[in-house]
């Protein structure tokens, strides 16, 4: 398998992931709704994300934003993401959300600093969109797992239906004013698991071996139905959602790939050096003077000098042998050449 069949803007060594997520909040107005699967949920997508299977980003081009500090944070990072980024630039948010008072189909989405339904004291989804439009990644992604306060059993917040970014696609965990489930089994929210388990251990079937942001997005949305769980929205404008960027999990090939890395060869022990070093020598010829002595005294006392000779040389001999055998063994092993080899990929 290669990449021949993965669209340009998804190669992951030009491509950029920025995840956020807001799970602890500093002000009264949030006390005792922190959200410990926001954590969790950036991260198991971090990591799903730099597995081979589906994207295999690189650590440097996958940045995580764990309670920011305000919404200029936010916004930083991602416009300096979007500015080093010449193909997929993945984006995703975690946390409360709220809308507007005045206005209802305005979407705010906090971060640790913010305080329940201040507007002043969030981020306004319009200047994530400008950030978004205005940044140089050619392809955008962006995922909203967001939940407001208030809600008994921790639910995600509304989203309106303004989303739609130039080149971008949106994935939203829940329709507009609707709340989604904010906890799994697994410890994430519930959207994200489903997504999480979409993207890095279940694939798409009957999907090629490369499937678009759009084939997981649907996957997903089937996944959440089926458990009765609240349902996602998606909003692509251009091509953004049908571009096959990610290795699919359930492809044959993609599983071969991957059982072929699991089964090659193990390689060969190194072999152990036999070069006496001239260190080695010397302390093996003391070892061997300070035996013959010892062992030539000791039968002097009960024997003639010939036999106590005698004696001292063949101890002497034997102590030598015996200690470059047991050196040679406990020498460090020499390493073998390395023979590259070649694995076949379809």
């Amino acid at each position: 398998m290669t990449n021949a069949d993965r669209d340009p803007v998804g190669d992951p060594t030009v491509s950029h992931a920025v995840l956020i997520g807001t799970a602890v909040y500093r002000h009264p107005s949030y006390r005792g709704r922190n959200l410990p699967g926001v954590s969790a949920n950036v991260a198991k997508l971090g990591l799903t994300l730099l597995q081979d299977v589906p994207w295999g980003l690189e650590p440097a081009r996958c940045t995580a934003v764990m309670n920011p500090a305000s919404a200029d944070e936010i916004l930083t990072t991602i416009e300096g993401a979007g500015a080093r980024c010449r193909g997929t630039l993945f984006v995703y948010y975690a946390g409360h959300g709220f809308c507007s008072s005045t206005s209802p189909d305005e979407l705010y989405l906090t971060h640790s600093g913010s305080a329940e339904d201040r507007q002043a004291t969030a981020l306004e989804y319009r200047h994530l969109r400008d950030a978004l439009i205005h940044c140089g990644a050619p392809n955008k992604i962006l995922v909203l797992d967001c939940c407001y306060a208030g809600n008994a059993t921790r639910a995600m917040g509304p989203l309106n239906g303004h989303l739609a970014i130039e080149g971008t696609f949106v994935l939203a965990a829940t329709g507009p004013n609707r709340a989604a489930r904010a906890d799994s089994a697994t410890g994430l929210t519930a959207f994200t698991n489903e997504l999480v388990g979409v993207l890095g251990k279940d694939g798409v079937p009957d999907a090629g071996p490369f499937v678009s942001i759009e084939e997981i997005a649907a996957r997903t949305h089937e996944r959440l139905e089926a458990n009765n769980l609240p349902l996602p929205t998606r909003q692509a404008h251009g091509y953004a959602g049908r571009r096959p960027i990610f290795k699919n999990y359930a492809h044959p090939t993609i599983i071969a790939g991957m059982l072929d890395s699991l089964t090659e060869p193990e390689p060969e022990p190194a072999a152990r050096s036999q070069q006496v070093t001239l260190p080695h020598l010397f302390w093996g010829l003391l070892w061997s003077l300070v035996v013959g002595v010892a062992c030539a005294a000791i039968v002097r006392s009960g024997h003639s000098e010939v036999w106590a000779l005698r004696a001292g040389v063949a101890t002497g001999v034997l102590a030598c042998v015996a200690f470059f055998i047991t050196g040679a063994c406990m020498a460090p092993p020499r390493p073998r050449p390395v023979t590259a080899g070649r694995r076949s990929t379809s």
